[in-house]
């Protein structure tokens, strides 16, 4: 039986991590392996220049840590940076860049969390290797740079091709002939295989105070990003204890806030007091409970950011008695409509698992691309700014070094101390619905990890009556839920959820990839 999986969206950044498995490597090390990979033939999700969370088991010491390298603004941002700005200039351009802290992130997970069998640079050797000789352009990475993105249109406008233009090294690498590369063309980065070779021999530190340290900071300062040398040079990544809850005796890790792991916490606290079971897997009653559940949690995302928030606050927030208040309140979700949902949808995720029992659930992102690379180095960089409100006066407003409310939110489940589920999923918000969903699925309905991901799903944030459903979603149930009063539309992206499952009683492991994804998932 399978003792070793790797599974994210992209099959060819699984086959790398597969490729460590078989080297000897651990959990961790597939999934810096995957990572690296997926930072070339899914650019449009992630780059090396983005930021991200890793929730970790580390079973030959027992220990469960998250590693932070989220989101965090570069020291010259100001409050009013983006004051009369145009629609859409917080998206894009230098002003857009936040502190590049993948490659800090992953440092941290190599030095204190790897097996110590995997060199540094055999880990970023099959990411080389894809830039150097290309891969093709696949349906979903076409979809998502069009100028009529049908990915996300239908939560955010985004025109890929503006933000693909928007500096003349981004269009040399990332377009052809003047427009977005089709599917089945082949994107070559030879640039990018070059910046990797170089990681790979001098070390990460590199990135940060060495040759394409130095060459970042520089073109940042030609062109007014709130990023400095000095910022990158103290770019850290923290190791810190998980955000923890539970779910019907099982125990769950997550990341704390101003990430988003505390949503899926709050949901599952709510959630755990219905018969869940007795309301019907794909049936209204069901997905009306999930809906104004989510409502009740999103209503409370913005105070992760309030003046003084700290672990009390965020402890408060995921306590089972905070949960017993939302649910008191839950029928009084008002049925009118409010503001559309919203969400990032330019995230990866890697899940991966070992045989000693170590899992790691690892989530990062380029946001959706600021469509900047500088000169030479062949990747795009994170336009993270976009997670912040621009507008000053408000809890998740601009500030010199601050982090803004994000995504992330890894999660792991154990049963008596050893891992039970592993899973996470990109796409914003879309992601703490997505996942509450799949385990659900698993925990209440009996569902296999594969129908689990499949299944269908919802999502509803800040309009009450407003429910976005996948194309997954059952017609008879639609018309059932249009009969509740609510407003149904339909969303061709529904977070793509990345799945580890072990047996509590034979120890048996399986893997799931979301269909919605590439389905990339490799068992050994």
């Amino acid at each position: 039986m399978p003792n070793r999986i790797v599974v994210c969206p992209e099959p060819l950044a699984a086959a790398a991590g597969a490729a460590i498995f078989r080297a000897g490597g651990s959990a961790v090390d597939a999934a810096l392996a995957t990572a690296y990979a997926q930072a070339v033939v899914s650019p449009a999700m992630t780059t090396i220049a983005g930021t991200g969370s890793m929730n970790l088991y580390h079973a030959p010491i027992r220990r469960n840590v998250v590693i932070d390298f989220l989101d965090r603004a570069g020291s010259q941002a100001r409050l009013d940076m983006f004051a009369g700005a145009a629609p859409g200039d917080i998206f894009f351009g230098y002003p857009s860049i936040v502190v590049p802290t993948f490659v800090r992130g992953t440092q941290i997970a190599f030095e204190q969390f790897g097996s110590g069998r995997i060199a540094w640079q055999a880990l970023l050797e099959p990411a080389i290797r894809y830039a150097e000789e290309g891969f093709t352009i696949y349906p979903y990475l076409h979809q998502y740079w069009r100028a009529d993105d049908p990915v996300l249109q239908t939560a955010a406008p985004f025109d890929g091709y503006r933000m693909l233009t928007t500096t003349p090294a981004c269009a040399a690498i990332f377009t052809k002939e003047g427009r977005v590369p089709r599917i089945g063309e082949r994107l070559v980065q030879p640039d990018l295989a070059g910046t990797l070779r170089r990681l790979a021999i001098e070390g990460p530190e590199d990135f940060y105070t060495g040759e394409i340290g130095r060459t970042m900071a520089a073109d940042f300062e030609r062109h007014g990003s709130s990023v400095t040398e000095r910022d990158l040079a103290q770019c850290r990544a923290e190791v810190r204890e998980p955000l923890r809850g539970s779910y019907r005796g099982l125990a769950i890790s997550t990341d704390s806030p101003p990430a988003i792991g505390a949503l899926l916490l709050q949901l599952l606290n709510i959630l755990e007091s219905f018969d869940i079971r007795a309301l019907g897997q794909e049936r209204a009653a069901y997905y009306d409970l999930l809906a104004r559940a989510l409502v009740m949690v999103f209503a409370e995302r913005t105070r992760f950011a309030e003046p003084g928030a700290g672990p009390a606050l965020f402890t408060e927030l995921t306590s089972k008695a905070h949960a017993a208040e939302l649910r008191r309140r839950i029928g009084e979700v008002p049925r009118r409509p409010a503001q559309a949902p919203s969400g990032l949808a330019g995230t990866t995720h890697v899940t991966t698992y070992d045989d000693e029992g170590s899992a790691v659930s690892m989530t990062h992102t380029v946001c959706f691309g600021s469509g900047v690379v500088t000169p030479g180095l062949g990747f795009m960089y994170n336009n993270g700014m976009c997670m912040f409100d621009p507008r000053p006066g408000q809890p998740n407003s601009i500030a010199p070094g601050k982090r803004p409310i994000a995504g992330g939110g890894p999660a792991i489940l154990f049963h008596d101390d050893a891992v039970r589920l592993v899973l996470g999923s990109p796409h914003g918000g879309r992601k703490t619905s997505s996942m509450a969903h799949v385990l659900m699925s698993i925990l209440e309905f009996g569902l296999s990890a594969a129908a689990a991901v499949a299944s269908p799903r919802i999502h509803c944030e800040h309009d009450p009556r407003e429910l976005r459903v996948d194309p997954f979603f059952p017609l008879h149930t639609r018309r059932e839920l249009e009969g509740f009063g609510y407003h149904v539309c339909e969303d061709a992206y529904g977070g793509r959820v990345c799945l580890v499952a072990v047996d509590p009683q034979t120890g048996r492991t399986s893997g799931a990839s979301d269909p919605r994804g590439g389905g990339g998932l490799i068992e050994l």
